[in-house]
């Protein structure tokens, strides 16, 4: 009886065959790919230029620093921005600066009433360069603005320069010129033309009018009180230092003696 050949027993499995290709060498679209996930900045950008205003903003709110013990921890609403905004642009807005931020990106379809969110992002930002755009206060004192106890110094104004006598001199005869400028041109505009023609008899009619804004000019008067103001306390300060020297001239004198 004849026998028949069969294919011996194997344990090994077939293999399947290689994934089809595209004509470029790319896997068809069938097969399963990671989808990119998208930051709160990249689904700014993919929003298109008009829906900006009348269907997407973006709603922005302080958290950081405090203003007040009240507002501790708790966020403070700041504005809608209705254009694409990052955080280099909050930096440098007047309303803004440094701090930390939480913004909310809200989107209204054709077909929906409201608009809904489509994600939120918390942003710190810390620029001396860029304090926070606050009104000094009682918050820069808070313990728990520590972190931004640097913004002081740039938030709260000068104190003011002490003036002293010679700053007032110096206003008053500034003062002084312009007026006398001021009172020349005047008199060369009403002098009469036959005068005009004399330079002897208006130099001296300039001249006699001058004395008399001189004598009459609070101006004067205020500088000279200045100066008196002044010569009094440079008198008193080297009254000082001549008592100063004669104490210290006698100190030494008594050391040098022998005990």
């Amino acid at each position: 009886m004849a026998q028949t050949e069969t294919a011996p027993k194997t344990d090994a499995q077939p293999v399947p065959p290689p994934p089809k290709k595209n004509k470029g060498g790319r896997p068809p679209a069938s097969q399963d790919r990671i989808p990119r996930v998208l930051s709160f900045f990249d689904k700014v950008a993919e929003i298109p230029k008009e829906d900006w205003g009348p269907r997407a903003r973006i709603k922005i709110y302080r958290t950081e620093p405090s203003i007040d013990r009240v507002s501790l921890g708790k966020k403070r609403y700041v504005r809608d921005s209705l254009q694409p905004i990052d955080e280099d642009a909050i930096k440098r807005a007047t309303w803004g600066g440094s701090g930390s931020y939480r913004l909310y990106l809200t989107y209204k379809a054709p077909n929906e009433r409201e608009g809904k969110e489509l994600d939120s992002v918390e942003v710190d930002i810390l620029d001396t360069e860029y304090p926070p755009r606050l009104e000094p206060g009682e918050w820069l004192d808070l313990p728990e603005n520590a972190k931004w106890k640097w913004a002081k110094g740039l938030l709260e104004p000068p104190p003011p320069v002490p003036q002293t006598p010679m700053s007032s001199i110096v206003e008053v005869m500034n003062a002084t010129n312009e007026i006398r400028k001021t009172a020349i041109e005047e008199m060369r505009q009403a002098a009469p033309a036959a005068a005009a023609e004399n330079p002897m008899v208006t130099a001296m009619g300039l001249a006699k009018e001058l004395l008399t804004i001189r004598a009459d000019n609070p101006m004067v008067t205020m500088m000279s009180e200045q100066l008196t103001a002044m010569r009094a306390e440079l008198a008193a300060q080297r009254a000082r230092s001549d008592m100063l020297t004669d104490k210290l001239s006698e100190k030494a004198k008594q050391e040098d003696k022998p005990a």
